[in-house]
């Protein structure tokens, strides 16, 4: 009975580890306030890219894109994120 009992909070405790590993995976590859890509998982993926040459048919690209004045946005917006948490 004993053996079982520790099965079960064996196995609860590796869901809730999983768990924590894919939020602090997420946090630390996305944008908190919008879940898009941040930059961490944008220079990862770039070095992947740099890293294994395109096929001969096919080529790499990057889009860029610069939004003025984001920051302040950001920063507005992500407090009250944060607050809600």
């Amino acid at each position: 009975m004993f053996a079982a009992r520790r099965l079960l909070a064996q196995k609860r405790e590796m869901r809730r580890r999983m768990a924590a590993e894919r939020q602090v995976r997420m946090l630390a590859f996305q944008d908190s306030l919008t879940g898009l890509p941040n930059r961490r998982q944008f220079d990862d993926a770039l070095k992947e890219a740099l890293d294994s040459p395109p096929r001969a048919s096919a080529m790499h690209g990057v889009f860029l894109l610069d939004l003025n004045g984001f920051k302040q946005i950001n920063d507005i917006h992500g407090m009250r994120r944060a607050m809600k948490s």
